[in-house]
């Protein structure tokens, strides 16, 4: 059983980081890590905040999909509380080698070297328990940060896709990239 299980603990800088599969307890802080993100108007997807019953849904199913071999996830547990969750979700059928990553960490800890460790951790659980080869992504074009990232940590532009996005009316590109094992 994955859910729980710590990967790694470290120092860094002033933050004692546990980076670890999630469990069902970690509900309150992923709720709050959310709809943090969402409130911020961070380049993600979500443009509401979230509802006690959805996040119940998505941490149900993400722990499924762990348990099933069909997802990784860790949180970066940071001071005792969850500020950090990567994804590398499985492809199916012929793209079942393929996984798709999406990250986020709360404000306060960005630009510390946690997502990058986030990044490096979940890909080397992917590489091992969904056998993923390739690892792909997609991120806001304007969201210099994330890209910035997503380069240090060996991602490689393949695409653009104009007006990939549209929040709050907005449109946003968005850039397809690619990391391969």
């Amino acid at each position: 059983m994955l859910t729980g299980k710590v990967i790694e603990e470290s120092k860094i800088g002033n933050y004692s980081v546990i980076f670890r599969y999630p469990k069902f307890e970690d509900f309150e802080d992923t709720l709050k890590y959310i709809n943090s993100l969402v409130e911020e108007r961070v380049y993600i997807d979500m443009h509401k905040k979230m509802s006690k019953k959805g996040e119940l849904k998505f941490l149900t199913l993400l722990l499924r999909n762990i348990e099933n071999r069909e997802a990784v996830s860790l949180v970066a547990e940071v001071n005792g509380k969850v500020g950090g969750l990567v994804n590398i979700n499985k492809g199916v059928h012929a793209e079942n080698h393929i996984g798709n990553l999406g990250i986020g960490l709360e404000k306060g800890i960005r630009g510390k070297g946690i997502g990058k460790k986030l990044i490096k951790l979940a890909i080397n659980e992917a590489k091992k328990n969904l056998k993923t080869e390739i690892v792909e992504l997609d991120v806001y074009a304007e969201n210099k940060v994330a890209l910035n990232l997503y380069k240090k940590s060996g991602f490689k532009k393949v695409g653009i896709v104009k007006k990939g996005s549209k929040k709050n009316g907005k449109y946003s590109d968005r850039i397809l990239m690619v990391k391969y094992l």
